[in-house]
């Protein structure tokens, strides 16, 4: 499949336009604190919600990655789904999510590695109207122009279950 997968919520929770979005995104990360330049995180958890709910929260996760910029070869993220039950995890099989502020391409080599997970699926339909993932590309397309992998699961996934997905996209190394 050769499909990009449209912008599902923007305009409505975070703007739909590249210059309003591109300046929200650049203002939101502006107004961080510059944190410490040393190694960056292996992991982080920032919030999903409509960017006048939580982008500010997000913005301080994402700046502390803009740093890395250049040196962090692989993101995953990983999300809830909102729109239809799950069990396991839902991998798109677009090669792309659009957004305002352009493509981000999925690695779909990352993908079809995790795949072979019994508990990873492969579904279009659980990423169609989601927003979870969606409301973080912006500030992932700030700081890298390539998305590794693009993930939605049930609202309870084990950590067995995530790490499992994530050594096997090649985001984490098995200790």
């Amino acid at each position: 499949m050769n499909e990009t997968r449209p912008p599902a919520v923007a305009g409505l929770f975070y703007p739909g336009q590249e210059p309003g979005l591109a300046r929200e995104v650049a203002a939101l990360m502006a107004a961080q604190a510059s944190p410490d330049p040393g190694a960056p995180p292996k992991a982080i958890i920032a919030p999903h919600a409509g960017y006048a709910y939580s982008g500010g929260a997000a913005a301080a996760v994402f700046s502390t990655l803009a740093q890395a910029r250049g040196t962090i070869e692989r993101i995953v993220l990983l999300a809830p789904a909102h729109t239809m039950p799950l069990q396991g995890i839902a991998a798109p099989a677009a090669t792309a999510f659009e957004t305002p502020l352009g493509t981000m391409p999925v690695d779909r080599d990352a993908l079809a590695r995790a795949g072979k997970l019994p508990f990873v699926v492969e579904s279009d339909a659980a990423h169609a109207s989601e927003h979870a993932i969606e409301v973080e590309l912006p500030s992932c397309r700030r700081c890298w122009t390539r998305l590794a992998s693009c993930l939605s699961s049930s609202a309870e996934p084990a950590p067995k279950t995530w790490r499992s997905f994530c050594i096997s996209s090649g985001a984490a190394k098995r200790r």
